[in-house]
């Protein structure tokens, strides 16, 4: 008989410790009854249960997991597994709107950074390092990291032969064309990098190193709520697919693009991202500009 699939996961939950006992090696009642320190009668029981499911057989003198009990103990391990690395995310991810793309896939097995009250912006440091060490580096960002953006661009260009593709929101390019101008026009004028202007989701950046890790920065009202990094090959193809999605609608800028830009020569004020925010929430097109 095929076990209901609910009273099975209930079943290898409350007995996993003899599952696990028995995944070591065969082992005879006796032997059991002493590693577990349960008494015979209760074992009795219990071994029965889980020989009824299909979970573990006796073979020469000693009981042994079954291959289907082996398979269930392994998925069990691992979705407890999955469970305890979710548990660091909460404090990052509790703002995102229940929309967003970011989920299992990059969660799962991740390294959780939570920005402190005491020095917030700390945290940036997980995502310079991953620039500074990686050979090509993918990013889209909806913000303009005041206060990090010559981090950025150092970090990410320290190499000489880094690749850098990055896709800005409109409202953060035309804020780097005009407080940040010799800075976009080395950028421009460098092969290895490609600066684009797309679509880009509103409360998290995300960055691609090489083929080797995925990590998302994520923002709420007050600033940096933490970093989300994972090197899983699942999550690496989560963030590929998310990157992908963005790059596939976005516009390269040109340099004749930027030339054409009235720019601003005065150091960006703290109320400038402020009043781009409001003015972006208040149109109906998303556009401080109309």
């Amino acid at each position: 008989m095929v076990p209901d699939p609910t009273d099975l996961v209930s079943l290898v939950n409350r007995r996993y410790d003899y599952l696990q006992t028995l995944s070591d090696t065969p082992r005879s009642k006796r032997d059991l009854v002493d590693t577990l320190d349960t008494p015979r009668s209760t074992l009795d029981d219990i071994v029965r249960e889980l020989d009824e499911n299909g979970l573990v057989e006796y073979h020469n003198g000693t009981w042994q997991l079954t291959t289907f009990g082996r398979c269930a103990l392994d998925l069990h391990t691992e979705y407890e597994d999955d469970l305890e690395s979710l548990l660091s995310t909460p404090p990052v991810i509790e703002d995102l709107p229940n929309d967003t793309p970011v989920g299992n896939r990059l969660l799962v097995g991740a390294e959780t950074n939570v920005s402190t009250a005491a020095i917030p912006d700390a945290v940036m440091e997980v995502f310079f390092e991953s620039l500074k060490s990686a050979t090509r580096i993918r990013c889209f960002t909806p913000t303009v990291m005041a206060g990090h953006y010559e981090s950025v661009y150092q970090s990410a260009t320290t190499g000489g032969e880094s690749r850098l593709d990055l896709i800005f929101s409109a409202n953060v390019f035309d804020h780097l064309q005009r407080f940040y101008p010799e800075r976009i026009d080395e950028m421009l004028a460098d092969e290895n990098i490609t600066c684009y202007v797309g679509d880009v989701p509103v409360t998290f950046s995300l960055w691609i190193a090489d083929d080797d890790h995925v990590g998302i920065i994520v923002y709420t009202e007050q600033g940096i709520r933490g970093i989300v990094k994972n090197d899983t090959d699942d999550a690496l193809a989560w963030g590929i697919e998310q990157y992908n999605r963005i790059q596939r609608d976005a516009r390269r800028v040109s340099r004749a693009e930027v030339d054409s830009t009235p720019r601003c020569h005065e150091d960006p004020s703290p109320e400038y991202d402020d009043w781009k925010r409001t003015r972006r929430e208040d149109t109906p097109d998303g556009n401080p500009n109309t």
